[in-house]
């Protein structure tokens, strides 16, 4: 690859990383308080692959946010040709790779068929959306509107290179109402609003999935987080994302009576690094959100951990490429739902979000216990227990954690006599300074180190 490739390689992931943050997620319903400014250009959300498209000397390339580079689309000699009839020397454009749907709404699946091995890549259109330069040049505009003209003066009367559809309103109310039309009748992905603002809008509808809660974490005597999987044709269960909101607080303080705690060899811990109480996988959800993602601003696969439930005990079973969830929350409790492979199938997500599947390890690697300390006291007929363990996970390569520690401390008269504590670490000598912190802060007087049997 020559320099000039290289560039455009690089240009293609900076793009998407740049562009990532200049959006902000929105649901219909908080539209209007959201949005800002005077003169909106709203666009339709094409659901395909966002490609950056580079022309140089007769030739076009295209590259998305991993940076690898294709030459070989009919769409793309297209683009070219069009870009050479109109006398530009150099361009630099962004686009969306899409393939057209009978019911009128592109979906990145039928992209991705397209371009694998047994695909048709003539099926593929380009939808550009954005100008980045012209012969040699920058370009710049104070409203996205004008960008948009550009792009269709350069390809608005070519076949297969359509720019984005656009209108241009004064009020939030039109926005609402292109909304209605567009995603409401016409089911389209969703909008793209710009304004002289620099924030872009992404207004997109909820979506709904019904999954099963399969742990829980604690904070002040109520629920905090509940963990959610759904399940796959092959029986394990798929962890998507935490669920804390969308619930009352007499719901929060309830929950736990209705969740049954299990005996689990997984762990997960939440974003304070307190591990989930796993529980037996009974209570369904109706869980709403906003947008599933199966990669990152980076263009890297978004994992999932996979989880079976055997004999009552979870077990993990490896780490697989799916999506992350945004703005989760609670919308229903389903009775009359269960946690088979029909009422939480994975597909509600893979639906919406299509991902790669792949092929699990027959079995995982055996965690290592490295050392092991327990500490005893008593006091008439009360018992303290203080026991610490560190394990080498040994399936790193699987996305787990390398080092774990666990703290567990037994107090027989406490109203809740069993406390557990996790971390997670990168090193063995950072999961050591765990352990020997935990000692010092739990182990005092008159608490006696148990000889543990080889």
């Amino acid at each position: 690859m020559n320099e000039k490739l290289k560039d455009f390689s690089l240009k293609a992931k900076n793009y998407k990383k740049r562009i990532a943050g200049c959006f902000m997620l929105v649901e219909p319903d908080l539209l209007k308080k959201r949005l800002a400014g005077k003169t909106y250009a709203v666009t339709r959300k094409i659901d395909g692959l966002m490609q950056l498209l580079m022309y140089e000397n007769g030739k076009a390339y295209a590259a998305g946010s991993t940076g690898m580079i294709r030459e070989d689309l009919p769409c793309l000699e297209e683009f070219a040709s069009i870009l050479k009839q109109k006398g530009v020397k150099s361009a630099l454009v962004a686009a969306e790779l899409y393939v057209p749907s009978p019911d009128g709404r592109p979906r990145c699946y039928d992209v991705n068929s397209a371009l694998g091995e047994n695909g048709d890549v003539a099926k593929c259109r380009l939808a550009p959306f954005d100008l980045l330069e012209l012969d040699g040049e920058e370009v710049t505009a104070s409203h996205y509107q004008e960008i948009h003209r550009q792009l269709s003066a350069l390809f608005g009367a070519s076949a297969h290179i359509t720019p984005v559809e656009m209108r241009v309103v004064n009020s939030k109310e039109e926005v609402m109402e292109i909304f209605e039309e567009w995603v409401g009748v016409e089911n389209a992905e969703g909008l793209v609003v710009h304004s002289e603002c620099p924030i872009i809008w992404k207004i997109k509808p909820r979506h709904t999935i019904d999954a099963v809660i399969v742990g829980y974490s604690m904070e002040e005597g109520e629920v905090r987080n509940l963990l959610m999987a759904v399940r796959d044709e092959n029986g394990m269960f798929r962890i998507f994302g935490k669920c804390a909101n969308g619930f009352s607080d007499e719901e929060r303080k309830a929950l736990p009576e209705n969740l049954k705690p299990c005996k689990s060899n997984y762990i997960y811990v939440d974003e304070n690094q307190l591990a989930f109480r796993m529980v037996e996988p009974e209570v369904v959800l109706e869980v709403s959100v906003t947008d599933l993602l199966t990669e990152n601003s980076a263009g890297k696969e978004r994992k999932n951990p996979l989880i079976s439930w055997d004999n009552g005990i979870w077990n993990p079973a490896g780490i697989v490429p799916g999506v992350s969830v945004l703005g989760i929350k609670n919308e229903r409790f389903r009775p009359d739902k269960c946690c088979n492979q029909s009422d939480i199938r994975t597909t509600q997500l893979s639906d919406i979000a299509p991902f790669a599947t792949a092929e699990l390890p027959k079995k995982l690697p055996e965690s290592t216990l490295l050392d092991r300390r327990v500490f005893r006291k008593t006091s008439g007929e009360k018992v303290f227990i203080q026991k610490f363990l560190i394990w080498a996970s040994n399936k790193a390569d699987f996305g787990y954690g390398k080092y774990i520690f666990y703290h567990t401390d037994y107090s027989s008269s406490r109203k809740e006599p069993l406390k557990r504590d996790l971390k997670i670490a990168v090193t063995e000598e950072q999961v050591r300074r765990f352990m020997e912190r935990a000692i010092a802060e739990n182990v005092k007087k008159n608490y006696m180190e148990v000889e543990l049997c080889a």
